[in-house]
């Protein structure tokens, strides 16, 4: 390369890096995030001038004639070493050109392309990527400055790999996020394609991440599979372990019993506080740590918590735990992918059924799986859901070699189902507390430490008192902290409780944290209360930033005001350490499940108003000026305080205002006020816990900017803010908040429509609030739209015989919506009493009878043909009910079918019997209970192929079926429409194993077998062969 290519490569990087500069500066948002890129890529810039500098005097010195002792060692070629292929310029250049993609308007006119602009496309974790990407770089351009152009070449061949492996990855995540633009997918396609091309050991290291790593729609299928990740909440809660604590369970026979013994299951019950947690955190740490490197050992894992029951429903306990087996072999998502292709262009989600035979699937690829569940007592028990969770467990035994541990306190319901396991009970080995309490000695006031003997009268009192309940260890050592005395600790030890195995034990331990509270500081005092408030009364988990937010809304203010924050480390220290952080899962929490229980039994003393303050902080905070630049959103409505609240009548048709400055980032809201989606959702869930807030809860449903801001908040970033359109009405209806529906009534016709042309009746119906939907009925709302439809998809049978009884007309898709839900039978049978048609097709084609099968649902198929499902009607597409039972690998539904009549010889659109079918998916149960029913086993299908003849074809790893097939009375002689018997092409294959070689493509002809052309000798020719 020339000097005056080595100069041209500087520069233009050099002017990238200031395009990329003008782009920072003009996005909007993120302006921590912009900053921190931009000065990353001006260091790179100035950095890129310097050597430029260096090399033009260079450059000067050497048509002067100077005598350069470097002239050997010129900057010209130590450029070119650095714009070589795959060199730190060349990467650069990559890094911000895909930078440059996505910051770069498109070509539009008017306000799109100043939305484009205006948006940051970026977040926090990508900039940090990005930044590191451009520092490796950078560091090899500063090398350069110091070092000979030997050593320069010699150090970016030692970084090159693991430098644009890194490179590759980051465009690749960047390239996936860009879907929805195919300009920026096609650049970012071809920045990528570059990069990979410019070193084939790069190219290679790409090509095995594609194979060994997931791809970015198998990512996707496993987030739609289950959003839930328990690795970060692993990752805290091991983390809390104390080192060297909880190896008596690893040891003890039992668990290496169960380690090592095929299906066993180990069940480990303890009291309140014995440490079960943190003990199955240390089992799965143990199992993910001895089986990373075995492909064909699966782990998953599950940590049960009473405040995410939403989010633990039986479906997503199984959709979560087949998730983690899929990723453990990426290969194995394509079992679960036929469910996401099915359910997700309709936006429905697959039945118990369908993931549990999935799961079954996926883990009987696995030599063996191992399961842990935690707290099984803290998992939803209404509908039944930790009983059918255990069921789906034990059916996976069944089929797969599972080994599953659960953990629980002791409970009659759990124990009684774990009654013949093994059981191995979860308690603080005295050797844990006394670990733990060593550890801890330095936390406690200098004059304990200046005194070996009154610290181990410590350790010996709690280790008494506590018998192996962890926490209360924990307890105990925290309300010594504050001791100013040695007679104040040994008065304390004195006064523990010597029977801990009641709640009388944890009350009293949180009785003394909570005087230790009150003993703070006034402002510490408050502070800590109200947060132990949020925490306990919240309807779920609460971010730390959510906290801080609830924390500091003020009822008066207008706006909110980011001085009031308080930093979640002063949060957690006025909170006496019942409250915890954890990192990982980015959330706070309280530090047991006894603390919860304890706030239960004494909210009305600790927080007697808790409901009142909880709703008026989230409608307050729904009331500011929710826009990401923080200027009003001019829906015309001055913000509303508590007190003056209902004298604001009169003002709320939110048709009037104007939405336009509302933009698309609804992320750059969250990011801004991120205790916004909590307040949406769940603010009136507070408020119907205290119903003598109702004229304020009317006064701010009266409000166009509340309203608006509340439907807004739980919309996603797609939403177009356009659309908005909602009243009070539907924002009570959504809550089913009765008193403030009826003020509603007075001021909105009853059926009118939100954003999504949804009515109120509509709203309380998917929601499922029956009382709110009897008083919209009885005030003339109309059916129009699907309220039913939308009642039976949530499976709220109540309501949908509710609408019966009040004279609605039957749904179209009301049955098909039914047989979606978990718990279909009442509600099929409540449409059905009332005429639906238990034969039609839905949209896919598919009968009910065939759904309920393709759902694995056995109950639900027999109540179908109980009350009249064609039992031989096929579906769309040619299956018969037997058909689908078989492909679906169901006997006990195939002999439900037969009870009721199936044909079957009776052949699908394709001319396939239920034999062919069960031979074709070598199922030898299902071929052999076809046979014992009198399966017909000569008989043909449309090519004239027997079932002998397809389990020839198929090429099975052994003969099982053609023998059970010949025992039956198959015949081999039997010819298929083109004329050919089975001896003749077993003949052919054997032949042309032998002499295929010696055949050329002129001497092949073609002959059909089972529908597809096959290569096949010229028989004359082959036999005319000489050896």
């Amino acid at each position: 390369m020339d000097g005056l290519s080595a100069a041209a490569s500087v520069i233009a990087v050099v002017q990238l890096t200031t395009e990329v500069t003008k782009y920072c500066i003009d996005a909007a948002g993120a302006l921590e995030d912009r900053r921190l890129l931009r000065e990353e890529v001006g260091a790179c810039g100035n950095l890129l001038m310097d050597l430029y500098k260096l090399y033009a005097n260079d450059i000067e010195g050497s048509e002067k004639g100077d005598d350069n002792d470097a002239r050997n060692d010129t900057w010209a070629n130590k450029i070119n070493v650095l714009k070589s292929e795959n060199a730190p310029l060349y990467r650069l250049t990559q890094t911000l050109d895909a930078i440059k993609t996505k910051l770069r308007p498109e070509k539009e006119k008017g306000f799109r392309k100043i939305k484009t602009v205006l948006k940051w496309p970026f977040d926090g974790k990508e900039v940090a990527k990005l930044i590191d990407a451009m520092q490796r770089e950078r560091s090899l351009l500063q090398f350069a400055l110091t070092h000979e152009s030997t050593q320069l070449s010699k150090e970016i061949k030692e970084t090159a790999g693991e430098n644009s492996r890194r490179l590759a990855e980051l465009i690749e995540h960047i390239k996936v996020k860009s879907t929805e633009n195919d300009n920026q997918v096609a650049k970012l396609s071809r920045i990528l394609t570059d990069l990979q091309l410019s070193n084939r050991n790069i190219m290679d290291r790409v090509e095995d991440l594609q194979v060994n790593q997931m791809s970015a729609r198998q990512k996707e299928v496993l987030h739609w599979i289950s959003p839930m990740d328990y690795a970060p909440q692993q990752s805290d809660i091991f983390s809390r372990r104390q080192p060297g604590t909880g190896e008596w369970l690893l040891g003890s026979d039992e668990y290496k019993s169960w380690l090592d013994t095929d299906r066993q299951v180990l069940f480990c019950p303890g009291i309140p506080g014995a440490g079960k947690t943190i003990m199955a955190s240390i089992v799965i740490d143990s199992l993910l740590g001895s089986f990373h490197a075995k492909p064909d050992i699966g782990v998953a894992y599950t940590y049960c918590n009473f405040r995410r029951r939403n989010e633990q429903r039986v479906t997503d306990l199984v959709a979560n735990i087949l998730k983690q087996l899929c990723e453990g072999q990426p290969a194995l998502i394509a079992l679960a992918e036929d469910l996401y292709l099915r359910h997700n262009p309709s936006r429905k989600r697959p039945s118990l059924q369908e993931l549990g035979r999935t799961l079954q699937a996926v883990a009987a690829r696995y030599s063996r799986t191992y399961i842990v569940i935690d707290a099984l007592d803290e998992c939803e028990t209404d509908e039944g859901t930790l009983m059918i969770f255990l069921q789906e467990l034990h059916d996976l035994q069944k089929v797969a070699s599972t080994n599953v541990f659960a953990t629980s306190r002791f409970n009659t319901e759990i124990m009684e189902v774990f009654h013949h396991t093994v059981h191995l009970n979860i308690r603080a080995s005295d050797h844990d507390v006394r670990t733990y309490l060593n550890d801890k000695m330095t936390r406690l006031p200098t004059f304990v430490q200046r005194k070996p003997e009154l610290q181990e009268e410590i350790k010996t009192k709690i280790l008494k008192s506590v018998q192996g309940m962890f926490l209360l260890a924990q307890l105990y050592l925290d309300s010594l902290i504050g001791k100013r005395s040695p007679k104040a600790i040994r008065t304390f030890l004195n006064n523990l409780p010597s029977d801990p195995n009641t709640s009388k034990a944890y009350d009293t331990a949180y009785n003394d944290a909570m005087e230790r509270i009150e003993d703070q500081v006034a402002d510490r005092t408050s502070l800590g209360k109200e947060a132990l408030m949020w925490i306990s009364c919240a309807k779920r988990v609460l971010s730390p930033l959510e906290l801080q937010h609830a924390l500091a809304i003020e009822s008066e203010s207008e706006e909110f005001d980011e001085e009031n924050l308080s930093e979640i480390g002063d949060i957690i220290s006025a909170c006496a350490g019942l409250i915890t952080v954890d990192e990982q899962s980015d959330t706070v929490r309280l530090v047991h499940f006894t603390t919860q229980e304890y706030f239960e039994r004494t909210q009305a003393h600790w927080f007697p108003r808790a409901a009142s303050e909880l709703t008026a902080k989230t409608m307050t905070y729904l009331s500011f000026d929710l826009s990401p630049d923080s200027s009003s959103l001019n829906f015309g409505q001055p913000h509303l305080d508590l007190e003056n609240a209902s004298d604001i009548q009169g003002n709320d048709d939110t048709s009037n205002y104007d939405t336009s400055n509302y933009d698309n980032g609804l992320g750059a809201v969250f990011q801004r006020y991120p205790f916004c989606e909590y307040a949406s959702w769940y603010w009136g869930d507070h408020a119907r816990d205290v119903p003598e807030m109702l004229d304020t809860v009317e006064g701010f449903l009266a409000s166009a900017k509340f309203v608006n801001n509340a439907e807004l908040m739980r919309q996603d970033e797609k939403f177009n803010i356009s659309d908005l359109k909602t009243t009070g009405l539907h924002e009570a209806a959504f809550f089913g908040l009765e008193g403030a529906i009826e003020w509603m009534l007075q001021r909105h016709p009853v059926d009118s429509v939100n954003s999504s042309g949804m009515s109120a009746l509509e709203i309380a119906c998917e929601d499922g609030h029956l009382s709110a939907v009897k008083l919209l009925l009885k005030n003339g709302a109309s059916f129009r739209g699907i309220p039913m439809t939308r009642a039976a998809y949530a499976g709220h049978h109540t309501i949908v015989a509710c609408l019966f009884q009040h004279g609605s007309p039957l749904e179209s898709d009301a049955l098909m919506a039914a047989l979606e839900t978990q718990n279909a039978e009442p509600l099929v049978r409540v449409l059905l009493d009332h005429g639906a048609d238990v034969n039609l097709c839905d949209s896919n084609g598919y009968t009910p009878l065939i759904s309920a099968i393709i759902r694995s649902n056995e109950p639900l198929a027999q109540l179908l043909l109980d009350r009249g499902a064609d039992v031989n009607l096929p579906d769309k597409y040619g299956d018969l009910p037997l058909h689908t039972a078989i492909g679906y690998d169901a006997e006990s539904l195939a002999r439900l079918l037969f009870d009721y009549g199936a044909d079957i010889n009776l052949p699908n659109s394709v001319g396939f019997s239920p034999l062919h079918c069960a031979v074709y998916n070598n199922s030898e149960s299902l071929s052999r209970l076809l046979l014992e029913y009198g399966a017909d086993v000569e008989l043909p299908n449309a090519n004239g192929n027997t079932a002998l003849r397809i389990a020839v074809l198929a090429e099975f790893e052994d003969n099982h079926l053609a023998t059970l097939l010949l025992e039956h009375g198959a015949k081999a002689t039997v010819e298929n429409k083109y004329g050919i018997t089975l001896f003749t092409f077993v003949a052919y294959k054997y032949l042309l194993l032998l002499i295929g070689p010696a055949i050329d493509c002129y001497h092949i002809v073609y002959v059909d077998f089972l529908g597809t052309r096959m290569p096949m000798p010229n028989w004359q020719y082959c036999f005319s062969l000489t050896p």
